[in-house]
């Protein structure tokens, strides 16, 4: 019963990621987990790498508590790294992760429903996922769409049943539109 849960704080950053890992579908059904705590060739850890639809990667940076702006810089690191992945490297990394020796080309078939594009990462997302934000995270998110890089940012909120049932809940979203949805004058040919 609703009534009966009480908002709680994610304790730890990797319950997040575990919640999300098994069921990314809170965020998005367009989105599938290809690998978890991804070390980029610069030292940084993507807490989860994820795939589109469209074949488009998807960098997923996860805090517990209030997300200063200092993410949204590391989670652009991140995304340059991203940018220059390959099919092959992509398909390595997922299949190193995918459970029970599962191809990223049977895992996007299972998810999507549709054969793996030939070409993979033609473009790049960034999502940002937090119990809060501050100001400065807000005027980021809000900024970087209008110049043409796609980053999201979701706010969530952990509740607690005195069942012991956990819920996790959505509470805002700010999402960037898709390359294709914006003119191709307004962010060059290719988009981010």
């Amino acid at each position: 019963m609703l009534s009966d849960t009480f908002p709680k704080r994610v304790e730890r950053e990797e319950q997040l990621e575990t919640w999300l890992k098994q069921d990314i579908s809170m965020i998005s059904t367009d989105y599938m987990v290809i690998a978890r705590q991804v070390t980029t060739d610069f030292g940084g850890v993507i807490d989860l790498l994820c795939q589109d639809s469209t074949g488009d990667i998807v960098v997923a940076e996860l805090n517990r508590g209030k997300t200063p702006r200092e993410v949204t810089a590391q989670a652009l690191d991140y995304a340059s790294w991203v940018t220059d992945l390959s099919h092959q490297r992509i398909t390595e990394i997922a299949n190193d992760y995918l459970a029970e020796n599962k191809s990223l080309e049977t895992a996007f078939q299972v998810n999507f429903g549709d054969e793996l594009p030939e070409t993979l990462n033609e473009g790049h997302s960034i999502l940002i996922v937090a119990e809060s934000m501050d100001s400065g995270r807000e005027r980021i998110v809000k900024y970087l769409p209008a110049q043409c890089i796609r980053i999201n940012s979701l706010t969530i909120q952990h509740f607690s049943g005195q069942d012991g049932k956990e819920l996790l809940a959505h509470l805002t979203k700010n999402f960037a539109p898709h390359p294709e949805s914006v003119a191709a004058s307004e962010c060059g040919s290719k988009g981010s």
